[in-house]
């Protein structure tokens, strides 16, 4: 496809010398994995990843061929031809039930030589503009087991986490755990790729959005997993929006497209949104909501959260899926004011980063 773009963007008016890739969640990492792909080196200029699912399980090529096997057996003959698999009709491949770990990204050697975040730690990621970041409250997409499977993954090390994210004693584990989730998944995956592309001297910007929709203020918590597209794209739902939601749509797509052509997300009617800078230097985030654009510092500090992964990974070998290595935490402490969702919308524009485990 983006051979094709090549090709045929002059055509169509545009310029194949400058084209951006943009992705949410899965395809948040589709771009970010393109970026480490050699065989899509020069064919895109810029990136934008939106909520991107950057802490996928990866699959070595020996590990992918056996689970297709495992899945094609019944549709093939004993001893299959590339002729017999190509021959299978694409909706009895749609209806095979493989499960979401067989649907992993593969690295095979040749279009990902490495995996992800090595890609991005040694440099070998396009050198290329990145936008990235991530929202305050990712976890309540999702059903309310999906983070509370953060705390029996933790097991006996969730009071330490609960502790230093500064829970009140009787907070309900729910409620943390979304807090939590929210980082593994999304705001420490996030860090992470941030922190090594801007490494090698790359423009990296990142940004943290909070804003609710009017009409959803009163019972939701904070901006859920895949809230920030309809302000990026300029569709908010009529019933839904306030002023505050139409004023910062436009500045969105401004700021969107302004990267877009020029690769700097700047507005002369709003701060300057500075590039991030490696850690451990203060760097430097643009919190994305209503009341305008802002900056907010984000500094490195190891954590207890760090100290009970680790203790709980050497004695009760959590699940991979609710614990990822954690080098940086950015957090706030959570200032428990009550449980209800008026108070969690007030506390949620503390700025809190971190991030969970995978993409919707």
């Amino acid at each position: 496809a983006l051979q094709w773009l090549r090709q045929n963007l002059p055509a169509l008016g545009g310029d194949p010398g400058n084209i951006t890739l943009m992705g949410e969640s899965a395809g948040g990492a589709s771009v970010a994995y393109l970026m480490g792909s050699p065989l899509a080196q020069g064919l895109f200029h810029k990136a934008i990843v939106q909520s991107g699912a950057l802490d996928l399980p990866e699959l070595t090529l020996a590990q992918a061929r056996e689970r297709a096997e495992v899945h094609l057996r019944a549709l093939l003959p004993a001893e299959p031809r590339l002729a017999d698999l190509q021959a299978l009709p694409a909706d009895r491949l749609l209806s095979l039930p493989i499960p979401r770990p067989d649907t992993m990204p593969v690295i095979d050697g040749l279009v990902l030589p490495q995996g992800l975040v090595a890609a991005f730690k040694q440099g070998q990621a396009a050198r290329i503009p990145l936008l990235i970041g991530s929202n305050d409250h990712e976890a309540g997409f999702f059903p309310p087991d999906w983070s509370l499977g953060v705390v029996r993954g933790m097991g006996s090390a969730w009071p330490e986490v609960r502790a230093a994210y500064g829970a009140r004693v009787d907070a309900p584990d729910a409620r943390v755990a979304a807090r939590v989730a929210t980082d593994l998944f999304a705001t420490l995956p996030t860090a992470q790729v941030a922190q090594a592309h801007s490494a090698q001297g790359l423009p990296v910007y990142r940004y943290f959005f909070t804003q609710v929709p009017a009409a959803l203020r009163a019972t939701q918590a904070g901006a859920i997993h895949t809230q920030e597209i309809p302000y990026v794209f300029g569709t908010l739902a009529p019933g839904q929006q306030g002023a505050d939601d139409l004023a910062l749509s436009e500045r969105m797509q401004a700021r969107w497209l302004a990267f877009a052509r020029t690769g700097q997300p700047q507005l002369a009617s709003q701060p300057e949104w500075p590039r991030w800078q490696p850690l451990p230097a203060a760097g430097q985030v643009l919190r994305i909501d209503g009341s305008g654009d802002s900056l907010q510092d984000r500094r490195q500090r190891l954590d207890g959260v760090e100290h009970a992964r680790q203790r709980h990974q050497q004695h009760e070998r959590p699940p991979r899926e609710h614990l990822r290595p954690i080098a940086v935490l950015e957090r706030q402490p959570d200032h428990e004011q009550g449980d209800g969702p008026a108070e969690q919308q007030q506390e949620r524009g503390a700025g809190d980063e971190h991030d969970p485990g995978r993409g919707g």
